[in-house]
């Protein structure tokens, strides 16, 4: 919990002092602008910290318990009943430097990684023709999960191609909807 709020806060606050501009607040006059970036202090709502990291963490309530705990021992401090932004101690909780060499080297790699890696993806990559080449091949009528599991894709991608399908005219759905197949257009 304590590196997501250094993410989230710290991190936010440093890369804006970097910049040298703060989100939604532009001014001509440098001086304004240094008492502008002085003053930034970011928040973040407590729901989005629930919303998306909530798998990781647990229940909201565990993420409040959490929370206040951070915020007794001056890590974190609650505005409105909703916000969190930095306490005092939260910019020393954490070797700022350190985290901030491995996030421009490791973590920003990676992404850039994945990001070159689906630039040279090839076109047989779109789910919708991977889904039309499988029914055409296995020849005989399956359900999305069978499809799902064939291509190894999630289920809400392959239904959605699925339904591209059908709407293109390629493959025509079979039985009702507790019992749907696919199969080819004759």
């Amino acid at each position: 919990m304590l590196v997501i709020l250094w993410s989230r806060l710290i991190l936010r606050k440093r890369t804006v002092s970097d910049s040298g501009s703060a989100p939604g607040q532009q001014t001509l006059l440098s001086e304004d602008r240094s008492k502008l970036l002085s003053s930034y202090a970011p928040t973040v709502r407590i729901e989005t910290i629930v919303r998306e990291f909530g798998d990781i963490l647990g229940s909201k309530r565990n993420i409040t318990r959490l929370i206040t705990r951070l915020r007794n021992l001056g890590f974190v401090s609650v505005r409105a009943g909703r916000f969190l932004e930095a306490g005092p101690y939260l910019e020393l909780a954490l070797d700022g430097d350190k985290m901030m060499a491995f996030v421009r080297g490791r973590i920003l790699g990676e992404i850039l990684d994945r990001k070159d890696a689906s630039t040279e993806a090839e076109p047989e990559d779109d789910p919708e023709e991977r889904a039309f080449e499988f029914i055409r091949t296995t020849g005989h009528p399956l359900t999305a999960k069978e499809v799902t599991d064939g291509l190894k894709l999630n289920l809400p991608r392959v239904r959605l191609a699925l339904k591209n399908l059908v709407s293109e005219g390629r493959i025509k759905p079979m039985g009702d909807s507790l019992h749907r197949t696919y199969t080819l257009m004759e």
